[in-house]
């Protein structure tokens, strides 16, 4: 039997916990539960030595560990948004909004290594929208959500935003208080296989 431990936002659980119905047989879950990405490397260094490997649930814990812990101790990997989770939100979002624009979105999980989820292949320069960084490598920092949430807020005051897709769970409840309800794009159970 492999033990798997999963680091998930509480933010995250819910839809982490759907795979639960597609696990394989040999594999048993156990939900770790995080509430920064510096708490995220503190727990996946202290839980090695009870787990065969981990899944972290999303893409910037996942480089994190990476780029912070030097050697790692036991197998990782990540759920990662497809481009049609990505799409799914995005037309939903178009559909309850028909006045949507893109360039006056903010989606913080658009960059390079991912090719901007397909957006340069059919969006105008002009029309792109904002995002935190070009490289994931700048996520990886730590005071992550202070740097994201310091520049959703100030584009949002200024009045360049009316939008915001985001893939850090934690971000909705972050931003609450600034009047700021972002779209929270997560993988589907498919993507997620």
């Amino acid at each position: 039997m492999y033990r798997i431990g999963i680091l998930t936002t509480r933010n995250s659980m819910r839809w982490v916990k759907a795979l639960e119905q597609e696990k394989p047989a040999q594999c048993e879950f156990t939900y770790i539960p995080y509430e920064s990405l510096e708490h995220a490397k503190d727990l996946y260094v202290s839980g090695s030595p009870h787990f065969d490997g981990f899944i972290f649930s999303g893409e910037i814990p996942y480089f994190y560990i990476q780029n912070n812990v030097q050697d790692l101790l036991k197998p990782i990997g990540c759920f990662e948004v497809m481009q049609k989770d990505f799409y799914k939100a995005l037309s939903q979002v178009m559909y309850k909004k028909p006045g949507f624009a893109m360039k006056r979105a903010f989606v913080d999980f658009l960059f390079v290594e991912n090719h901007y989820m397909g957006l340069g292949e059919w969006l105008p320069e002009d029309d792109f929208p904002y995002i935190h960084d070009q490289h994931i490598k700048s996520y990886t920092v730590d005071g992550l959500y202070d740097h994201v949430i310091g520049k959703i807020v100030d584009l949002w005051k200024r009045g360049e935003i009316d939008h915001v897709f985001t893939r850090l769970s934690n971000l909705p409840d972050l931003l609450k208080p600034y009047g700021i309800e972002p779209v929270f794009v997560h993988p589907s159970v498919n993507s997620m296989h």
